[in-house]
């Protein structure tokens, strides 16, 4: 066995927001070597020395997903990102803009530290075995957990997604104990190894944990680990291509706690970009504190998230992520509500006969309407009586009174918005 002595740093509220505000004073120094931020900073008319507590951060203009791929493309290929000479990267990521990201050594040496110390939160110890099943091309998702995996001293077996029965096999020849990939893969997998191998994961698999992103809230968490066999339990990490992993699940299952030393997470209203408060719905912020090749400075995730900087069930202090609700661009409010599809997928799920949704939203005689389109798979006597069922739950989840609308199988296309907001004029996001 590797030895490792990588473990989740625990530290109190008032030490974290200490170490948070020493770096960064020392990474905004550093961001304002990159054309981009210099730019950023002198349009705002701010210096570095500026931000003298983590209050001040608000002072800087939050970055946009869309401003990255822009600058690059007018000044290829980096879009003056960088906070270093270019012979000073040895890795550099493009995630979907494009919007590339460019890492020194020491941040590679950083990011695998904070993967490593996220899996050790969700369970993962010296010694496991582990199958890496995401894609380990371009983005830092799977080529970061493999660094995590090695640097907590365990073996890993890099296999990527696909070939679900050659993972199956090898699950059950090397014993593996934590397997990472996307929840959907990883239950057909668990149905392959059923179906095609005769293999029961109960018996055959040697699996403690299952590590994914997204993951659902129980019972339905409840699934996963029947199917796989988990003699443990399924947990969750989150992170964003530009900024690699950010935060894991601890057995509490309250929430994904933030890797504080090395980010600020903020939630902002989308409208406005003011701050909203813990619990309050928004957007997610984050500024990474240990990354000097290409500095992320409050930068926008697009995610929907709710913040909170209770002391968790666990023992542990750090700001959690309590849901991550969905993209900004799939959500609106209605009558002074947030509308989530995720909120009306989860209820639609309940009922076997129902199928593809898409949440109408428009505003006639100025009051807003919310209508559910869903396709219909049952018997057209027992359609009223479902819909009353639906109007119930769904004025329970929502919290206001809705219309529901039954169309034929495949009318709605999977590559159809889940919302779609008809609505002329401003939507509030807050109170």
């Amino acid at each position: 066995m590797v030895k490792s002595e990588v473990k989740w740093q625990a530290r109190t509220r008032e030490e974290n927001l200490n170490l948070q505000r020493k770096k960064l004073k020392e990474i905004l120094v550093k961001a304002a070597n990159a054309t981009f931020y210099k730019n950023k900073f002198e349009k705002a008319r701010i210096k570095p020395e500026d931000i003298k507590d983590l209050e001040d951060l608000k002072k800087i203009p939050i970055t946009s997903k869309a401003e990255i791929p822009i600058a690059a493309q007018n000044n290829p290929p980096f879009g003056g990102i960088l906070a270093v000479p270019q012979n000073e990267i040895i890795r550099c990521y493009i995630s979907p803009g494009p919007i590339p990201t460019a890492l020194t050594k020491k941040d590679v040496e950083n990011w695998a530290d904070r993967t490593a110390r996220i899996l050790y939160l969700c369970g993962v110890r010296p010694g496991d075995i582990a199958i890496n099943a995401v894609s380990y091309h371009m983005v830092p998702a799977g080529l970061m957990i493999h660094d995590g995996f090695e640097k907590l001293g365990c073996m890993v077996i890099p296999t990527g997604p696909g070939q679900s029965k050659t993972q199956a096999e090898i699950i059950k020849n090397f014993g593996v104990t934590v397997v990472q990939g996307f929840t959907e893969f990883l239950l057909h997998v668990a149905e392959v190894a059923r179906k095609d191998l005769g293999l029961d994961p109960k018996k055959d698999f040697n699996l403690r944990l299952s590590i994914s992103v997204p993951l659902p809230p129980r019972p339905e968490r409840n699934r996963i680990e029947e199917a796989l066999g988990l003699k443990e339990r399924a947990t969750q990490i989150y992170g964003i291509g530009e900024a690699g992993w950010v935060a894991a699940e601890c057995s509490a299952e309250q929430g994904l706690h933030v890797v504080e030393d090395a980010f600020i997470a903020e939630v902002v209203d989308p409208e406005t970009k003011e701050r909203v408060g813990p619990g309050e719905r928004g957007e997610l912020i984050l500024t990474c504190l240990d990354t000097e090749g290409s500095p992320k400075i409050r930068y926008g995730t697009g995610d929907a998230v709710t913040l909170t900087d209770e002391k968790c069930a666990c023992g542990l202090e750090e700001v959690r992520i309590l849901q991550v609700l969905g993209r900004i661009d799939e959500i609106t409010k209605v009558k002074g509500l947030f509308i989530f599809p995720s909120t009306i997928e989860a209820v639609i799920k309940k009922y076997s006969e129902l199928r593809r949704f898409q949440a109408v939203v428009d505003r006639p005689e100025n009051i807003d309407r919310l209508t559910v389109k869903v396709e219909y798979l049952g018997a057209p006597e027992k359609a009223e009586e479902l819909k009353s069922k639906l109007l119930r739950d769904f004025k329970e989840a929502l919290r206001i009174d809705t219309n529901v609308e039954f169309v034929k199988p495949d009318e709605i296309k999977p590559t159809d918005k889940r919302l779609v907001d008809l609505r002329k004029g401003p939507v509030a996001w807050t109170k």
